[in-house]
């Protein structure tokens, strides 16, 4: 028997697809129904609101125009940093977290405004830790938000397939 769960919103996977990001909604769904828990899924387009009362948000990774454009419409769109400053859960990958600090530097050393949610990161155990508040969450909705800091270095490097101009 499954109870319902939690309403699961996928931002944007038309431009924050890059890396197979849709595998995450395919584990996150079965992984919840193993634990006889029923997750609704909403996909949000850029074209539409982003709704501020999902549970959680999945973010995958973009290259750097398809970041811009997300990044334009979370703008256009409060509802995510209106969900996360009410204690919502967001699983993002590559673009998708970097949306999310106060700035974002691209390749050619440009910095552009991120959207300033209160985000520290390091890479070292980010994977492990994100997984065990996601389980966490998922076992015990009620379980209130916690802020993990995590110090991260900068590495610069190259997007896609054009090289990063200090290596040519």
């Amino acid at each position: 028997m499954t109870e319902p769960g939690p309403t699961v919103a996928v931002v944007f996977p038309e431009l924050l697809g890059t890396y197979g990001d849709g595998g995450n909604v395919t584990v996150l769904r079965q992984r919840l129904l193993w634990r006889g828990v029923a997750p609704e899924f909403v996909t949000v387009g850029l074209a539409d609101p982003v709704p501020s009362g999902c549970d959680l948000y999945l973010l995958g990774g973009g290259e750097d125009d398809a970041q811009a454009h997300a990044l334009a419409a979370l703008r256009r769109s409060p509802g995510l940093t209106v969900a996360v400053e009410g204690g919502a859960t967001v699983l993002a990958v590559c673009a998708g977290l970097q949306m999310l600090g106060s700035s974002i530097t691209g390749r050619d050393g440009t910095v552009q405004d991120g959207l300033g949610l209160p985000l520290e990161l390091r890479p070292v155990e980010l994977g492990k830790q994100a997984a065990r508040l996601v389980v966490e969450r998922l076992d015990d909705p009620l379980t209130p938000p916690r802020q993990i800091e995590i110090p991260t270095r900068l590495i610069r490097r190259g997007s896609g397939e054009i090289a990063h101009p200090a290596s040519v």
